[in-house]
């Protein structure tokens, strides 16, 4: 039984790796490659606005793939929310353009398909009102719990 374990998830990840690489020209990876080592390491607000610019650029090459767009807009919202902070668009209009991004990637119903990966990008949305609500950029209304004692 293990074994036929082992079988499906390997195909499973087989089948993920067919779609993100159908139709993609080796400058599609590279493009994200770069946009995550800016992203990782960047120095300044410049390398991320050069991070954003790849994903841009990505997102174009990804042409007819459905798969690959849902993963760049993925990939877009994750750079807004992590380094909010130091984006140039400012930290309420990162905030917004990450939501933005993520819920564009979960638009796409190849990016729906994959189950692990709808749930990556509902979490980085819980993720962004968290941040949100902790910086008072989204009020949240404060709700009072009401325990009753029997």
């Amino acid at each position: 039984m293990r074994n036929y374990q082992h079988i499906e998830a390997a195909q499973y990840i087989l089948a993920e790796q067919q779609k993100a690489n159908h139709g993609l020209k080796p400058r599609f990876n590279e493009c994200i490659d770069k946009a995550i080592e800016l992203q990782n390491n960047f120095k300044s607000s410049e390398d991320l606005y050069k991070a954003k610019g790849y994903l841009q650029k990505a997102l174009t090459l990804a042409n007819k793939n459905q798969y690959a767009k849902s993963w760049v807009y993925h990939n877009l919202g994750v750079l807004h929310y992590t380094a909010y902070l130091e984006m140039p668009c400012g930290v309420t209009e990162s905030l917004k353009l990450a939501l933005e991004y993520f819920n564009q990637a979960l638009s796409y119903s190849e990016r729906q398909a994959i189950p692990h990966k709808i749930a990556s990008t509902l979490t980085q949305i819980g993720n962004v009102y968290r941040r949100a609500a902790q910086d008072i950029l989204f009020p949240m209304p404060r709700y009072r719990l009401i325990y009753s004692i029997s």
